[in-house]
């Protein structure tokens, strides 16, 4: 799998690369560490990997795949924000409605919660729901501070 010169995180990186590698993709994945060591940044890469059509290493970064996971912009990844605060039970039963949706150009939805420490309770119980009976072809990416 290609980081693009990422540095550091060399168990996240071995584990996501086996995947990859391996064709199996699990439902769910969490990248939890301190902050700023790169858990979004690894968890973008991961998504734009899945949904690469380029040749060569995935993710390739200049397909129209790569291109968009990377600027955020692609319609088949979905990122759900916080805006610094508490991440409410409304957005994560949007998520749940929106998982249950076939993609729109990839093979894959992708859904992406940084700063899942920040789930309320409620919240945690709604996504406890998908996680357990997830939807084909979803891939939810959640990423914590460890404590």
């Amino acid at each position: 799998m290609n980081f693009f010169n990422f540095v550091g995180n060399a168990g996240a990186i071995g584990a996501l690369s086996s995947f990859l590698e391996s064709g199996r993709t699990p439902h769910a994945l969490l990248l939890e560490g301190p902050s700023g060591c790169g858990k979004k940044t690894l968890a973008t890469y991961y998504a734009a990997a899945l949904l690469c059509r380029g040749e060569g290493e995935a993710p390739c970064g200049v397909c129209p795949e790569c291109h968009r996971v990377l600027t955020g912009i692609h319609p088949d990844v979905t990122l759900i924000e916080n805006g610094g605060k508490s991440i409410g039970v409304d957005k994560i039963r949007t998520l749940r409605q929106d998982a249950y949706l076939k993609p729109t150009e990839a093979d894959w939805r992708i859904f992406l919660i940084p700063d899942a420490h920040l789930m309320t309770p409620q919240s945690q119980n709604a996504l406890l729901q998908i996680l357990e009976e997830p939807p084909a072809n979803v891939v939810i990416l959640l990423t914590a501070l460890s404590r």
